[in-house]
């Protein structure tokens, strides 16, 4: 029988703006990481998004993990 179900391999990567400090935005990434392994595996991509400029270097990163699907974590200070 065949079965038409992708197989997931889900990336997180962090996004921090200018008014937010990098450092806190990729700790809160590794906290939803770590948090997450108990659901299944997800590859936490290394790159922090900060400016247009970071944008090709994330995607390289993810592509060649083979992520097919995707989450952000936008760090906003409210």
């Amino acid at each position: 029988m065949m079965t038409n179900i992708p197989e997931l391999k889900l990336g997180l990567v962090s996004v921090s703006r200018d008014c937010f400090p990098m450092a806190l935005s990729v700790g809160r990434r590794d906290a939803l990481a770590a948090a997450y392994a108990k659901y299944g595996t997800l590859h936490n991509c290394p790159v922090c998004i900060e400016s247009e400029t970071d944008v090709a270097p994330a995607l390289a990163d993810l592509k060649a993990a083979g992520v097919n699907a995707l989450a952000c974590c936008i760090s906003l200070i409210i």
